[in-house]
């Protein structure tokens, strides 16, 4: 050990010599190791880094023990190939990468090229391939999201999530649908692509696409479920995400005054599996994540909020780059605790396995020493606690907060009188009073399981925005800390928010809003409605009812417009200007119109200019991914046109101008069955129109009000199958269901592909599918029997907006048969 050192020594002072020479490095000559932080990060527990490194020339993965010794090369030379996506699992004994064709990157190889996974130890041993072609996340270095020591999801060549078990050596599909290029959070309760957080059932298998749209990348999960952490910029910050609430908050700012001066632009976060230490990288403001010099820091974070505690520590000191770490810190033998002072804790639990008792010598952290498992903390700190018997010495933490009451983090309506409060940390209300300053009643509240949101109900919806009076909680400390009486502002976010200037709105067709909004529309072609009410243009298209016929009236005489709508694309890949929405009249002269071309929106708009009294302008507006919710706004002021993605301002440009005095009367067209174009296909609610151009903050409330009215439905389970077609009931005529003019029959189909458990290979079910919608005959009628079909799935008793349609059974009874409806084709 001693000689070891010394020889250690020396070659640090041969290294500062040469350094003095011209072809050495200056800057890398400052960077020397600090042992010193190196050794305090290791008191926390035993543990080792892995990161992607080109040091050599090659991409391979590296490693280093968090007492800066093993400085090693782990993943072993491989011609033609780079090695990337590190994950440690939860126990430190298995580290998964990705083999990529050299020179690609990130970006998907061409599909003839196989991407295997592998699996190796931390010491370097068996090495081998237990995927034969996977793909990250398109996100950088996320190729797996660690379940437990035995499973893992990963995403397969196809962007489909898959979970992998290393004992059997099988995967299975993890998603029934809206799964492409996501992975699953630890406890399979959230999703997460490049951009959301999204919530995820586990028992149906699917990801409601749901939440803002965030800036930047680098999504992934802590392993106990609650945070998201993330990327929320170039360089900085590192934020986490409160899953529950889409709430950012930062850990890491970009140059941050904890970091080195040269090395404040961070990147690549990854906490370990305990949540006790932050890995990231970071270089002197450059961003190239393939050439500039990022170097690997550790920092210690609570495991409660992962706040960072500490100056980050320096791991890597090579002039090439070092990214995409990962981090394992041994678990402790007991704990960790935590709680605000006086906090009383007994150490003799189950985590403390059945060592306990007064044979043990107990240091508690604090200055003070022991024979009993049981101590008292009055001040804040964290305390490093151990128990020591003969040879035998176990290690744990505890961390004691300042005593602080909690405090209300969010008051709103989730409906017109449904209340929903957040808190800080989990409180206790049995002595809660709620009122509003407009004198309605406040009853039924109810809080949740983890005792951080309540519900509550109103007597009457909110006329206008109002102020919530919350007094009588507290925090579950041992020596409870009450919250004082608190008003919270309480927005009335009924949709649509600005009823002022609103001309004409469509909620759902399930939701009607009130009459003076003229909110109606007519389905035409073969156009339905989906189990929530949204607008489904599949085979048709639908056109607003508005008094006159007319909406471009009020608009010549403001001069500006607003565009509100919440959509959902089915095909970012169909070639063509799809028409999404336009404000044009039957004749299909257009005033503007929302295209989408494969996976962009596009506006078009006509105006009128000097010297050019008939323009038509066009602007790209953002990009849409397939089966993503989007709640999109356009508003147009003179010269200026602005676009919202789920209210947030994504651009700006000036190429209109003039005014609209060339417009025609119109009305709004959703979709469009010209046969001339591509029709769009997908659906859309929340339609609405302003006659004026909306602030950002409106449009930010407009689109959290929708958001919220769509948490609160109930979720739907979709499958998507091949199927054979075996059968079907005789439809009926158009003289039979008369003055009716839709129609639904039953048909039975035998399962040939699926990736449900609900619904495996060689099932038979029925399908309810159309035969009638508005006197015309969709296609499958005449489709023959022993046909393979594409079928999108729902169960039939969970689609109430087909009670009232006529069904057509005339196939043999067999209770043992479930009936779905076929939402496609």
């Amino acid at each position: 050990m001693f000689s070891h050192d010394i020889q250690r020594r020396t070659h640090l002072l041969l290294i500062t010599l040469l350094c003095t020479l011209p072809f050495c490095n200056p800057s890398k000559a400052s960077a020397e190791p600090k042992n010193a932080d190196w050794q305090q990060i290791a008191k926390n527990g035993k543990g080792f880094l892995v990161w992607e490194s080109n040091r050599t020339g090659r991409w391979r993965i590296w490693t280093r023990q968090l007492d800066g010794s093993g400085l090693r090369q782990l993943t072993p030379d491989e011609k033609g190939r780079d090695h990337f996506c590190p994950h440690i699992s939860p126990d430190g004994k298995t580290i998964l990468y990705l083999s990529y064709p050299e020179t690609i990157g990130y970006k998907e190889p061409p599909r003839q090229e196989v991407i295997p996974m592998y699996a190796i130890q931390p010491n370097g041993r068996n090495n081998r391939k237990i995927i034969d072609d996977a793909i990250s996340a398109r996100v950088g270095n996320r190729g797996a999201v660690w379940l437990n020591t035995d499973r893992f999801v990963y995403i397969d060549r196809d962007g489909q999530s898959r979970v992998y078990s290393m004992t059997t050596g099988k995967s299975t599909p993890a998603l029934t649908r809206n799964g492409k290029y996501h992975l699953l959070s630890p406890l399979l309760n959230y999703a997460c692509d490049r951009y959301h957080f999204h919530p995820f059932d586990r028992t149906t298998k699917t990801i409601r696409l749901t939440g803002p749209r965030l800036d930047g990348c680098e999504s992934y999960f802590t392993h106990d479920g609650r945070w998201g952490f993330r990327m929320n910029g170039a360089g900085g910050p590192i934020a986490r995400v409160d899953l529950a609430t889409s709430q950012l908050y930062t850990l890491l700012e970009k140059h941050d005054a904890r970091m080195p001066k040269d090395r404040g632009y961070v990147y690549f976060p990854m906490t370990s599996s305990c949540r006790r230490l932050l890995a990231f990288g970071a270089s002197p403001d450059q961003h190239d994540h393939f050439n500039s010099d990022y170097d690997i820091f550790v920092a210690k974070i609570d495991p409660d909020t992962l706040d960072v505690r500490d100056n980050p520590v320096r791991y890597t000191f090579d002039s090439k780059t070092d990214r995409y770490p990962d981090v394992y810190l041994a678990p402790l033998d007991f704990g960790p605790y935590s709680g605000e002072a006086p906090l009383n804790i007994n150490f003799s639990d189950a985590r403390f396995d059945a060592k306990q008792g007064r044979s043990w010598k107990w240091d508690y952290g604090d200055g003070t020493e022991g024979d009993t498992p049981s101590h008292r903390y009055t001040q804040s700190g964290r305390y490093a606690v151990s128990a020591q018997k003969g040879h035998t010495k176990l290690r744990g933490v505890v961390t004691v907060r300042e005593p602080e009451p909690p405090h209300a983090e969010r008051a709103t309506l989730r409906d017109a009188t449904t209340l929903w409060l957040r808190f800080n940390e989990p409180v206790n209300v049995d002595n809660l009073k709620l009122s509003l300053a407009s004198g309605i009643a406040v009853t039924s509240p109810q809080l949740s399981a983890d005792g951080r949101e309540l519900l509550a109900t109103l007597a009457t919806p909110l006329a206008q925005d109002d102020t919530l009076h919350i007094t009588g909680i507290r925090d579950r400390a041992q020596q409870p800390n009450p919250m004082p009486p608190t008003d919270l502002p309480l927005a009335n976010l009924r949709w649509p928010v600005d009823r002022s200037s609103c001309i004409w709105a469509w909620q759902t067709r399930k939701m009607v809003l009130p009459e003076a909004f003229h909110g109606r529309v007519d389905a035409r072609g073969i156009a339905r409605y989906t189990h929530h009410g949204a607008m489904d243009t599949f085979g048709g298209a639908f056109k607003s009812i508005a008094p006159n016929d007319d909406l471009s009236g009020p608009l010549k005489e403001s001069g500006e417009f607003t565009l509100e709508l919440t959509l959902t694309s089915q095909n970012v890949d169909k070639e063509g200007l799809a028409r999404v929405v336009s404000l044009s009249n039957r004749r299909g002269a257009g005033n503007f119109t929302l295209y989408q071309q494969k996976g962009e929106l596009v506006f078009q708009m006509r105006s009128s200019q000097p010297g050019v009294p008939n323009s038509r302008v066009r602007a790209s507006l953002m990009t849409l991914d397939t089966n993503e919710t989007t709640h999109v706004a356009v508003t147009y002021a003179p010269g200026r046109l602005t676009a919202y993605r789920n209210g947030e301002q994504v651009m700006q440009a000036d190429p209109f101008q003039g005014d609209f005095s060339t417009w025609k009367p119109a009305s709004l067209f959703i979709g469009d069955r010209s046969k001339a174009r591509p029709n769009w296909i997908g659906t859309i609610e929340g339609l609405a129109f302003y006659d004026r151009a909306l602030t950002s903050d409106a449009i930010k409330k407009s689109a959290l009000a929708y958001q919220l009215l769509r948490m609160e439905r109930p979720a739907v389970k979709t499958h998507q199958v091949t199927a054979k077609l075996l059968s079907r009931s005789t439809p009926p005529t158009l003289a039979e269901i008369a003055p009716y003019e839709e129609a639904l029959s039953l048909h039975e189909f035998e399962i040939t592909k699926s990736e449900s458990d609900d619904l495996p290979v060689g099932k038979r079910i029925r399908g309810a599918a159309w035969v009638w919608l508005r006197a015309k005959a969709p296609p499958i009628v005449d489709t023959p029997p022993l046909t393979e079909m594409q079928l999108t799935l729902t169960p039939f008793q969970d689609n109430p907006q087909l009670k009232s349609i006529f069904l057509s059974d005339t196939l043999d009874f067999d209770v043992d048969i479930d009936v779905y409806y076929l939402v496609r084709p």
